[in-house]
């Protein structure tokens, strides 16, 4: 066990018995020698965060997250931090975005939906990718209109939201709406014509629909691209 784990230990104490700004310095003293010391940045935005500096807190949190971007608790302090900051102006975007996009990394889509779905009288940039997560749950539970209601929601904020036009093409294609499915697929082929698994789906989607030589030539383009089926 080398100083700096000392250093650390002495500010976790020091965190502890709510000398926090003492206990900044021990973990910036860590953090001089190594950068990428995950559990002194958490520990470091928690003090921040009970000194009520709320944003250099996230950006503690944010620091630790750069190190390990699955680190819960460092998804759940900028979910505090957020919840402090919306208290102090229910109109803060940054932060509601900044609070959707932490529930998204922690699968909280419903709670991330949620929030989008409020009419805080802002569009949330994060708010597309709620959606379309949301949409993919509903779908892994057989709620596929549901769950294109989401898509749908995520589309109309973003119309260039590839992943989101071929996850509604799926949900059409389980209900057996091939023609829709496939105007889906199409849509985001238009985004990106390189997309192999589009080509994939919309292939198949043909072939539903009884074209099998456009669906062998859509087929045969996502091979070409790399595409691998089952």
């Amino acid at each position: 066990m080398g100083k700096s784990d000392d250093v650390k230990r002495q500010g976790k104490y020091l965190f502890a018995s709510g000398k926090h700004e003492d206990a900044i310095k021990c973990f910036n003293r860590v953090l001089q020698k190594d950068p990428t010391d995950v559990d002194s940045w958490i520990y470091k935005g928690r003090a921040l965060y009970f000194q009520h500096r709320y944003n250099d807190a996230i950006r503690a949190f944010e620091k630790a997250l750069g190190c390990d971007p699955k680190n819960e608790d460092g998804w759940n302090g900028r979910i505090q931090c957020c919840d402090k900051l919306i208290e102090l102006s229910a109109k803060n975007a940054d932060a509601w975005d900044d609070k959707v996009e932490a529930l998204i990394n922690l699968g909280e889509y419903k709670q991330a939906a949620e929030i989008c779905d409020l009419g805080l009288g802002f569009n949330l940039k994060n708010a597309p990718r709620a959606w379309n997560c949301q949409g993919k749950a509903l779908v892994a539970e057989g709620e596929y209109e549901a769950a294109i209601q989401y898509y749908d929601k995520a589309i109309r904020q973003d119309t260039k939201f590839e992943d989101a036009w071929m996850n509604k093409g799926k949900a059409l294609h389980l209900l057996g709406k091939a023609l829709e499915s496939r105007r889906c697929y199409e849509r985001a082929l238009e985004l990106n014509d390189k997309n192999a698994e589009a080509w994939a789906l919309k292939g198949a989607a043909l072939k539903d629909l009884y074209k099998y030589p456009e669906a062998e030539a859509a087929i045969a383009k996502a091979v070409k691209l790399g595409h691998r089926g089952k």
